[in-house]
């Protein structure tokens, strides 16, 4: 990094440079030049249910000082950079305002057959080279590129943990989206009755029609991700007619009657009713929390046993409330 790039940059996401160097991130090799040094960051598991089964992820933690750099290059740099390049992610609802597992899924409601699947190693599998590509191509100059990636990434790739991955992970995906996007859109030029529907959460992918998607169609897919050295996971890779099985992705359920929420979410919910009726302050943040995820797939017409469930707790909590205040209880 040179001395002008340096100031540039601290000036953007309004850091002091005298504090910035003296994170030790850079040692001066000369008059205008620092070279980077690189920065030590704590590695754990963090647990995940998937499936029944509990697995684990990696997480990578940067320092303190670093996180702090990271989150304001991302938001005083990146995303005005990808603003001012006017950068469309037409198919992306994961870690966008407004989006969510809902706009990710509802384009889909109607189609009958649905290829369903998602990035093995989706994070790490992002490499410098696909970075520096993408950072050039909206505006930055090489050696602003090669310092973005500096403090970005860790040995030579991607991390989960990093406030920065889920907008550099999109920008890189979103050149993968418009490739796949415009296969399907030729084959519909083709054959248009195919009505091919296409969008994206994070690192899982629904592709859907109401007619047979062709198994070339779906290689090409493959072959578009693989250019970028994406793999598909294989216990995750589904190719299903939703009127014989229904489709499961990012805890929805799709079936040829709707979307709903995986049986999974359901019970975790009734779950959490159940504790939140003997336990009403403790948990009612919670319950309105998952609420909300609710409210937005079902509406005010909630699954049978919930509903009567959230009306136990709202009575229990009423209750406890008046208790706490001394009012004497409804009959």
């Amino acid at each position: 990094m040179n001395e002008r790039t340096l100031l540039w940059l601290c000036q953007k996401a309004g850091i002091d440079p005298g504090e910035f160097l003296g994170h030790n991130f850079y040692e001066q090799f000369s008059s205008s030049r620092f070279d980077f040094k690189g920065f030590k960051c704590q590695i754990y598991k963090r647990k995940v249910y998937r499936n029944g089964r509990l697995k684990s992820k990696k997480v990578i933690q940067p320092p303190q000082e670093l996180m702090e750099i990271q989150k304001r290059i991302r938001d005083r740099i990146l995303r005005n950079f990808i603003d001012d390049a006017e950068i469309g992610f037409f198919y992306a609802h994961g870690g966008f305002k407004e989006h969510s597992i809902i706009t990710h899924t509802q384009p889909h409601a109607g189609n009958r057959f649905f290829f369903v699947f998602d990035l093995r190693k989706a994070y790490p599998s992002v490499r410098t080279y696909h970075l520096e590509e993408c950072l050039k191509n909206i505006g930055f100059y090489p050696d602003v590129v090669n310092t973005l990636i500096e403090l970005n990434t860790y040995q030579d790739r991607l991390p989960i943990g990093f406030p920065a991955s889920p907008l550099l992970f999109n920008l890189v995906l979103n050149v993968a989206d418009n490739r796949i996007a415009y296969l399907l859109r030729n084959s519909s030029d083709l054959f248009p009755e195919w009505g091919f529907t296409f969008t994206r959460f994070f690192d899982d992918f629904i592709v859907s029609s109401p007619f047979e998607i062709p198994f070339e169609i779906r290689e090409r897919i493959k072959l578009v991700l693989a250019e970028w050295g994406f793999k598909l996971h294989p216990k995750k890779t589904f190719y299903l007619d939703v009127t014989k099985k229904a489709a499961q992705t990012v805890g929805l359920t799709i079936t040829d009657h709707g979307i709903v929420l995986s049986k999974k979410r359901r019970r975790n919910m009734e779950g959490i009713l159940w504790l939140a009726i003997r336990d009403p302050f403790k948990w009612r943040s919670k319950v309105y929390g998952k609420l909300g995820l609710f409210r937005m797939v079902y509406g005010h017409d909630l699954p049978k046993r919930i509903d009567m469930l959230f009306q136990e707790f709202e009575a229990a909590y009423a209750d406890a409330w008046r208790k706490e205040k001394g009012i004497p209880l409804l009959n």
